[in-house]
């Protein structure tokens, strides 16, 4: 006898035939046909793309299939709308700003759609350090940047006290890097320059140059007696002493300090890049280009004549120097802020 037997699940069902050898030879193949078809029927080819044509066909099972995802956004679509093209990356939009030179950046386009120095100060420093930032180099000497500032005319006393207090920078020893939110202005700064339906309010430093205005009167007569000329000395100390070796951040050295000990640390820098002495007004001066620190001329002599600041400050032809322990505090103080 010959045994066939058949079983399902689904509210079951089982199926048992008992066949001789004679029986089995003739209704053998319509079985055959029938339990192969039952078998089969819920089974589907799916073919696969592939990129270099195609795989074999595999097999699922009808439970298996899903309903067909829904069609997404080919990429050429997903990069219309606000999104800048793919080639508009920050590195070469920073390029219509700034021009590769060395190692270094030169500025190439000098309106930065700024209203003031002190905001053209700022959009520079962003976009300068961001410029070094999207090419690897991260800090960058303070330094640097305050060459940068100056090469462009806007490296005053207003814009040492902003980057040295109030930028969103981090300046760490020598060296200075971008914040969060100093590296989001500079986005906003470039945005701004390079969208031409922003208006630009047209101040550059090339802009402040002094010429005669139309019909202004003033600067084709003779005024009578002429003025003393400003002497460029406390300029020219405090340009010498940002390229100085040994330059320290005196603002933060001299916060928090004392009239007398701000005094002793401008006379030892001063001293540092050539100058012998310094008179009251020399001093005031330097104080405010170099340390960013605002103090009154005659606040400054009656502190450096008092009876406490002979051991450190003497007068001298031309103004004040430092004795030799005014010049071992001022080493202390320099020393405090590295």
């Amino acid at each position: 006898m010959n045994t066939l037997e058949l079983q399902e699940d689904m509210k079951s069902r089982s199926l048992r035939i008992s066949f001789t050898d004679t029986a089995i030879g003739s209704v053998g193949e319509a079985i055959n046909q029938i339990v192969f078809d039952r078998v089969q029927r819920p089974q589907r080819v799916i073919r696969h793309p592939e990129p270099d044509g195609f795989r074999q066909p595999t097999l699922l099972h009808k439970a298996d299939l899903q309903e067909p995802a829904a069609a997404t956004t080919p990429p050429a679509e997903a990069a219309t709308g606000n999104a800048p093209p793919a080639s508009s990356t920050d590195v070469e939009r920073i390029r219509q700003v700034f021009e590769v030179e060395g190692d270094g950046f030169r500025l190439e386009e000098h309106r930065l759609k700024a209203d003031s120095r002190l905001e053209y100060a700022r959009r520079l420093t962003y976009l300068f350090i961001y410029a070094h930032e999207l090419a690897g180099r991260r800090p960058i000497p303070i330094t640097t940047v305050r060459q940068m500032l100056d090469a462009c005319k806007v490296l005053d006393a207003n814009t040492r006290h902003e980057l040295a207090r109030k930028m969103a920078v981090e300046i760490d020893g020598e060296g200075v890097r971008l914040k969060r939110e100093g590296r989001e202005r500079a986005i906003a700064a470039l945005d701004q320059i390079l969208d031409s339906s922003v208006a630009d309010p047209g101040w550059t430093p090339e802009s402040q140059s002094r010429s005669p205005k139309a019909g202004d009167s003033r600067d084709s007569k003779p005024s009578g007696k002429a003025g003393r000329k400003k002497s460029t000395v406390p300029d020219d100390w405090a340009a010498k002493w940002e390229k100085h070796p040994e330059i320290v951040d005196g603002h933060f050295a001299l916060k928090g300090k004392t009239v007398l000990e701000k005094g002793i640390l401008a006379l030892w820098a001063i001293h540092k890049v050539g100058g012998k002495t310094a008179s009251g007004l020399f001093l005031q001066r330097f104080i405010a280009l170099a340390f960013s620190l605002d103090e009154k001329v005659r606040s400054l002599e009656i502190t450096l004549q008092r009876d406490n600041a002979k051991e450190y400050v003497m007068k001298a032809e031309g103004g004040y120097k430092l004795t030799p322990s005014g010049t071992k505090r001022a080493v202390e103080l320099a020393k405090a802020s590295k």
